[in-house]
């Protein structure tokens, strides 16, 4: 088993290295050709790791073909290339997590891997990436994120009083999602606006006082979140100012070089409609993926909405792309077992033996 797979990993390794250096040329791709082929490769060892579980569970080659396009397609759909998640039914997803039958194609940890990593570590990017996610988290907060918080704020307001089941229950909704948002504002160490009172935010303890102090507080960093949009937009500017006025040939050249526009659209979500939804209690960013921090939601929780540029896991974040690279051959990893003790092939043996058992205990008993 180790020698055949060593054959085909030599073969992958190859082939892998021949498909980049010739693929990438033609695509005009500089740089990272390393990552490109360490993703290829590494898909290349999972996908032979998989032949070699089917060729050994089934006997009938007519079998094996038809089972080829049933594990192909899943990777392809849910890969994340080919259709947003977006479009998966609800009881499926989440808007603000990659899905969990996504989680277990291992397309879209790689498809993800190499496009994050073009984006985020490309020689013209990196220059402008920190200060690009500022610019985008202190602009989201401003544009869409407080001024739908007042909205609620105000919907409250309106109607925290009313006797109408149906409003009543809007009222109620509005309240846990302001608890929870604004609970989310107080640890933020970027927002350095305190806010007290908000744990007050409890259905039946709504007074005019708590809604005017929570108002003012909004007012307050409304003008915070301003502020230093400005001044990370100032900072950009200068440094662009300064690249521009010093090595102009250079930055324009690995800009055409190196910066994909397509893919910026990709992990900037820029044609999405819908910038903030809301879901359950909680209010959800859908655009700049790329430069969001994933909402950590356990000490072993490592999902995070697609496109994300760090992912979480035991207290740190790693990187996307080493991530998923090594989540890939954790899989591969897992299926090497499977092989190694002919796992699916005895699983696919119960439904006979029980058979034969059933069938030997009635001979017996007759």
């Amino acid at each position: 088993l180790v020698s055949k797979i060593s054959i085909l990993f030599l073969f992958s390794f190859i082939q892998s290295l021949l498909f980049i250096f010739i693929g990438n040329s033609i695509l005009g791709i500089k740089g990272m050709y390393f990552e490109y082929w360490l993703a290829l490769f590494t898909m290349s060892a999972f996908a032979n790791i998989l032949g070699l579980i089917i060729s050994a569970s089934f006997n009938s080659v007519v079998t094996i073909y038809i089972l080829i396009p049933l594990i192909m397609i899943p990777q392809m759909i849910l890969g994340g290339a080919m259709f947003s998640f977006d479009k998966l039914n609800r009881w499926l997803t989440r808007p603000d997590k990659v899905p969990f039958v996504a989680d277990m194609m291992a397309t879209r940890w790689m498809y993800e891997a190499l496009i994050v990593n073009q984006f985020v570590n490309n020689d013209f990017e990196i220059k402008f990436f920190d200060i690009e996610q500022k610019e985008s988290y202190y602009n989201f907060k401003q544009v869409y994120y407080l001024p739908k918080l007042k909205d609620k704020l105000t919907f409250i307001s309106d109607n925290f009083l009313t006797k109408d089941a149906e409003e009543r229950k809007k009222v109620d909704n509005d309240i846990a999602l302001l608890r929870h948002e604004l609970g989310l504002l107080v640890k933020d160490t970027l927002l350095k606006v305190k806010c007290y009172g908000y744990k007050q935010w409890t259905t039946g303890k709504i007074t005019f006082d708590l809604i005017n102090q929570t108002n003012e507080y909004l007012d307050k960093l409304t003008d915070f979140v301003s502020e230093k949009f400005l001044t990370v937009s100032n900072q950009k500017e200068k440094l662009l100012q300064y690249i521009l006025s010093t090595q102009k040939e250079l930055y324009y050249q690995k800009k055409d070089d190196y910066y994909n526009e397509s893919i910026a659209d990709l992990v900037k979500k820029v044609f999405e409609k819908n910038k903030i939804i809301q879901y359950k209690h909680r209010l959800v960013q859908q655009v700049d993926p790329i430069y969001q921090i994933p909402v950590i939601e356990g000490y072993f929780d490592y999902r995070t909405q697609f496109y994300a540029h760090v992912k979480y896991f035991m207290g740190r974040f790693y990187n996307t792309f080493n991530f998923n690279i090594f989540v890939v051959w954790i899989m591969t990893a897992f299926l090497y077992i499977i092989l190694y003790f002919n796992l699916l092939k005895k699983v696919l043996n119960v439904p006979l033996l029980v058979q034969q058992f059933l069938k030997k205990t009635y001979y017996e008993e007759t």
